[in-house]
């Protein structure tokens, strides 16, 4: 047995009813709202396929157009020359960033500081 399954079969009964209700509800809701938003829904699958080739087609051109979206708002990207240097990185940024909030909301001072900061770089920008 997967780890997954075993997880649920350790839920109370309870609980893996109410989440199968919710999930069916969802569904259900999901499928009516498809309905009424598209009304040919192979048209639908269509656009969708067709912005989801013109997507991997370019992906390269539109994830350097993401990058320089975020920098000039002030986000700073991250490349990983793949998923496990990804999975590599990604908490030493949460841990980082983390570490941050912690100081900053144990120093108050430091806290309205950084804020003035930001405030006044926005303005300038």
């Amino acid at each position: 047995m997967n780890p997954f399954d075993a997880f649920v079969d350790d839920l109370p009964s309870n609980t893996r009813e109410s989440v199968k209700s919710a999930s069916e509800t969802k569904v259900v809701s999901r499928r009516e709202t498809l309905a009424r938003v598209f009304p040919d829904p192979a048209e639908a699958r269509r656009q969708a396929a067709a912005i989801k080739a013109f997507v991997l087609d370019n992906l390269k051109a539109l994830l350097i157009q993401l990058e320089a979206g975020c920098q000039a708002n002030g986000i700073q990207v991250h490349w990983a020359e793949d998923a496990a240097k990804a999975r590599e990185l990604i908490p030493q940024y949460a841990k980082a960033i983390v570490d941050e909030v912690v100081s900053l909301s144990l120093d108050p001072e430091k806290f309205i500081e950084t804020l003035r900061r930001e405030v006044e770089a926005r303005r300038a920008s």
